[in-house]
């Protein structure tokens, strides 16, 4: 029996040995991208209480910061995940401190590690190689604020040169709708994407909607719907269903339309009829 447990204690400890280090000091972090917050599928995001390095489930990082699904690759014989954004290629590994970036070795505080069933990865650092900025918010709070430079935020209200000046809308504007407020997407709105589109938008008190995406040049008359904060909007420039909120960034009030896609996620901010007029 002697000789078994110390076969059992020798080869505990070389096992040991060969596991990462790691020590949460607080589980549950929040994360906001661009002021929504990021809903993490998998094991919740960490704080390591050596390094002062949040991790995350590497797909919902991916995926909020506009990685398109297809293009999160996984090999599970080397237990590595690849994603690719534009011309920038990441490459992490369970358990190594050497991620690639484009290729080249590139050092981690933290290695990726598996918790639960979920590969976590370094948050600063897939943020930082993405083009995006991480805030680290301590106590009482305990989150991390991203913002992407997506487009999405902040909206440049569409205003005209010289706003002493009168506006003249445009041939082709549509009249100004007077009907009843029906909603709280009722009115004139400067609306952006995740593909940075400048769009102007007259939601209408019949549910109809004149859009105009000012950075194509198209023009659409489309519908809409909405209940509670659900919204569905039937156009090719901005068709969709989406979930309603409502944020402040900078100092600016701004309506959410946050669609399963983000890729088709909308911020929209209200101008006034002659802003909307002067461009359509």
């Amino acid at each position: 029996m002697k000789k078994f447990l110390s076969i059992f204690l020798a080869s505990t400890l070389i096992v040991g040995a060969s596991l990462p280090t790691f020590a949460a000091s607080r589980d549950n972090i929040t994360v906001n991208v661009d002021q929504v917050k990021m809903e993490i599928v998998g094991h919740p995001a960490v704080l390591d209480a050596k390094t002062g390095r949040v991790l995350i489930p590497f797909k919902s990082l991916f995926l909020a910061l506009g990685v398109e699904q297809k293009d999160i690759k996984w090999d599970a014989a080397t237990s590595t995940v690849k994603a690719t954004k534009g011309d920038t290629v990441i490459e992490l590994t369970k358990n190594s401190k050497s991620a690639k970036v484009d290729g080249v070795a590139t050092q981690l505080d933290n290695a990726p590690i598996i918790m639960g069933s979920s590969l976590m990865v370094p948050l600063s650092f897939v943020t930082k190689h993405l083009g995006a900025q991480a805030q680290w918010i301590g106590s009482p709070d305990f989150r991390v604020d991203i913002t992407t430079n997506s487009g999405l935020f902040p909206v440049s209200p569409v205003t005209p040169t010289n706003p002493t000046t009168p506006v003249t809308p445009s041939a082709s504007a549509p009249a100004k709708d007077t009907g009843a407020k029906n909603s709280d997407i009722w009115g004139t709105f400067a609306i952006n994407n995740m593909k940075k589109d400048r769009i102007v938008a007259q939601f209408n008190a019949d549910f109809s909607v004149d859009i105009k995406n000012t950075t194509t040049g198209i023009v659409e008359k489309g519908t809409y719907s909405i209940s509670g904060t659900s919204v569905t909007i039937n156009s090719s420039v901005l068709g969709g269903s989406f979930t309603l909120s409502t944020t402040v960034y900078s100092g600016t009030t701004y309506l959410v339309l946050k669609a399963s896609d983000s890729s088709k996620t909308l911020a929209m901010t209200a101008i006034s009829y002659d802003q909307f007029a002067s461009v359509y």
